[in-house]
């Protein structure tokens, strides 16, 4: 649930703050908690200020390091999208690159399409 307190971040998913400031106003990491995709402010008079700043490093760890937490799928999609490109036959790459079932072309395979649109994010 979002609500005034919450600050949606643009990337995903938050693995850390490294500092939160409100109208330039450092606030301490006790006042607020982390969610996947958005700070939760625990006291409503923490936020009352017009401009937050959050530097904060957000995005999966690579399957390379054995604490992976890239999800399976979108490593799936990735070897898809290598073998696509390098089987690459040119009428099999028309018919890998059509419309989804909702009417829009798109720009890769249908398969890696579907893998991949539990993790699209609207903001």
């Amino acid at each position: 649930m979002c609500n005034s307190q919450d600050i949606i971040l643009k990337q995903y998913p938050v693995t850390s703050v490294n500092t939160l400031s409100i109208d330039d106003e450092t606030i301490d990491s006790e006042d607020y908690r982390l969610s996947e995709s958005r700070i939760l402010i625990k006291d409503e008079g923490v936020f009352r200020g017009d401009i937050a700043t959050v530097d904060y490093d957000a995005g999966y760890i690579s399957p390379t390091t054995s604490s992976t937490t890239l999800p399976y799928d979108i490593q799936e999609a990735c070897v898809l999208m290598s073998r696509y490109f390098y089987y690459q036959d040119s009428a099999q790459y028309q018919q890998a690159f059509t419309n989804t079932e909702d009417g829009q072309d798109i720009a890769f395979p249908v398969i890696v399409y579907r893998l991949l649109k539990p993790y699209k994010r609207l903001i």
